[in-house]
């Protein structure tokens, strides 16, 4: 978790040393559970696990500093805003307060598409070349050649858009709670990657004084949309997501399947039928099992005709590339309205989206009602 979480370099300094605590102190409850000592094992201890249990089980590495994955994009020049300051009520009155308990995220489906997050330390864009098609062979009878056929690349050319978050804090509230402002610095980091999410997913128009548009997967041009279905989803229809994906996966082990919470819930509640056998149960629920079929909230709402999107995705190879420009900064301002006593809080990184390979991704619809 520790090496999965530096290698995304999306961690502040601050995060650097929170990763260590939670490494000593896991080790710690592991030593004392070794020994049988398990009424030694303290709340730092034992809370230090549940972050690394989570991380594992959505398997993103952050999720083991801050709650699971809202996108401002910035305008350009000048700015005009209308802050306002988060009100906590009134907290006074001799209590004593408990640390600032963060929200809950959900879990990135940036990390469970496989979708490649890269570094970028120098400034430009940054481009992914891909063989779409390429040579082909056969056999000749002697003497006879083999002309050679026109293979294509893709060129995906990635600039940098702003991706900001920004809260406002009362001087009069940070000695109420413990751990104000830094749990506010993780809530902003949580917001920027659930925007992060839906800019991969979806895309984003050319709105903002952001061009040219952002192009997520189901924007891509090159991933040919279906049909809208005029029946409703069975079971057979939610399995038939798990197929080869443009005949690159032998069995279908390696493809994974996103959708909104409407299509997921309808897909879990159906019924196999009373002919299914125990072998056929088995082999389905390896399939749609936890791990490989997900609900996220960035994807895009069921319909009015009740259809719902979703995303088939082979894993293990270059698809979408989603890299980021150094790292995510937190600006603490607390000088622009400090005769007012407010201190403003702004969170941004520089990251983009593109499909380097869209035969990587198919684009699905389920009818639902």
């Amino acid at each position: 978790v520790k090496e999965a979480a530096s290698k995304q370099h999306l961690l502040t300094d601050r995060d650097d040393a929170e990763v260590g605590k939670i490494e000593n102190r896991a080790k710690e409850a592991v030593r004392a559970i070794g020994k049988g000592n398990l009424d030694h094992i303290g709340k730092d201890e034992r809370q230090a696990v549940d972050k690394l249990v989570c991380a594992m089980m959505l398997d993103d590495p952050l999720a083991a500093l801050f709650p699971r994955d809202a996108f401002a994009l910035g305008n350009g020049g000048a700015e005009e805003r209308a802050d306002v300051s988060t009100s906590l009520g009134n907290t006074y009155g001799g209590t004593s307060a408990e640390n600032l308990a963060a929200r809950v995220f959900q879990g990135s489906a940036v990390s469970f598409l496989g979708i490649q997050t890269p570094t970028v330390n120098q400034p430009g864009s940054k481009t992914y070349n891909m063989i779409l098609t390429g040579a082909t062979a056969d056999v000749r009878s002697p003497g006879v050649a083999h002309d050679s056929v026109a293979g294509t690349v893709r060129n995906t050319d990635i600039s940098p858009a702003r991706v900001t978050a920004r809260m406002t804090v009362a001087r009069e509230d940070i000695p109420t709670i413990p751990g104000l402002l830094q749990g506010w610095q993780d809530d902003l980091r949580g917001a920027l990657m659930i925007e992060r999410t839906g800019m991969v997913l979806n895309g984003q128009a050319a709105v903002n004084n952001v061009s040219p548009a952002v192009v997520g997967i189901l924007m891509d041009p090159l991933i040919a949309d279906p049909a809208n279905p005029g029946d409703i989803a069975t079971y057979v229809d939610y399995l038939n997501a798990f197929d080869d994906v443009d005949g690159y996966s032998d069995d279908g082990s390696n493809i994974r399947v996103i959708t909104n919470a409407t299509t997921f819930k309808h897909a879990k509640g159906l019924s196999v039928g009373p002919a299914a056998s125990a072998f056929a149960l088995l082999r389905d629920w390896a399939e749609m099992g936890p791990g490989r079929f997900r609900q996220s909230e960035a994807m895009p709402d069921t319909s009015a005709g009740n259809i719902g999107k979703a995303i088939s995705a082979r894993i293990g190879h270059r698809g979408a590339v989603s890299p980021i420009w150094n790292r995510i900064e937190i600006i603490n301002d607390p000088y622009s309205n400090a005769s007012e006593g407010l201190i403003h809080l702004t969170a941004y990184m520089l990251t983009n989206v593109g499909v380097a390979d869209p035969k990587v991704y198919r684009h699905l619809e389920y009818k639902t009602a």
